[in-house]
């Protein structure tokens, strides 16, 4: 027997209605609980100070991020897991065209971060060196005008034979105090840079005040 009968029965025996219990209050629901956060990639926000290690056979990650700037070369040893793992993409690429030189690579530039991009005289502003996608490369040893040129003529060459895919391939030369300084800018294409713009090759000279002109070469169509 329930609780109000019980009470029914009291009220019938001593003449009086059976008392009411008061209605138990629902429990009202609270403020919903909020939804586990979904935590980005550490990969590609929790950018730090990094450590010098092999990326490739023959580069590693101090030589592909060092600068002359030394203001900055602190700056630019700061990198996320992806831009790690992207310049190392590069890196391949320096491999391949290492091979196909048949000789020791020089990396002139690699990752640029932007505050260094932007120090930098003549470098676009949307560069691939900002997305680690990028290396201004020459043989080993001195650089001269034949010896880039032929170093060009060859990377060309292996590219046109399809042995690497590539977004901007581009023998560059600047013209400072002390003299020219030249090298080979090579960077990823397909998946990396605008389908349309992959497979340039060009011509850069740039001025004293590192103002860049540009000659479109040619273009080597690229398998996506």
């Amino acid at each position: 027997m329930g609780l109000q009968d019980i009470l029914k029965s009291l009220g019938s025996l001593f003449g009086g209605a059976a008392p009411r219990l008061p209605a138990i209050p629902q429990p009202v629901a609270g403020p919903a609980m909020p939804a586990q956060p979904v935590l980005p990639d550490p990969g590609d926000v929790q950018v730090q100070q990094v450590q010098d290690r092999l990326l490739t056979d023959h580069f590693r990650l101090f030589e592909a991020t060092s600068t002359s700037n030394t203001a900055l070369q602190g700056k630019n040893h700061c990198l996320s897991a992806n831009q790690i793992a992207t310049l190392t993409e590069t890196c391949k690429l320096a491999e391949i065209i290492r091979t196909e030189l048949g000789c020791a690579v020089d990396c002139h530039s690699a990752y640029r971060c932007p505050e260094l991009n932007g120090a930098t005289p003549g470098a676009a502003k949307k560069s691939q060196h900002m997305l680690c996608q990028a290396m201004d490369l020459s043989p080993a040893g001195p650089d001269t005008e034949s010896s880039i040129q032929a170093a060009f003529d060859k990377i060309l060459a292996a590219a046109k034979a399809k042995k690497f895919k590539f977004g901007q391939l581009i023998i560059e030369q600047a013209n400072r105090s002390y003299g020219k300084a030249l090298w080979i800018h090579v960077s990823l294409g397909p998946g990396y840079r605008e389908p349309s713009r992959c497979g340039e090759v060009m011509k850069m000279v740039a001025a004293a005040d590192g103002t860049p002109e540009y000659t479109m070469l040619e273009k080597v169509p690229q398998e996506a």
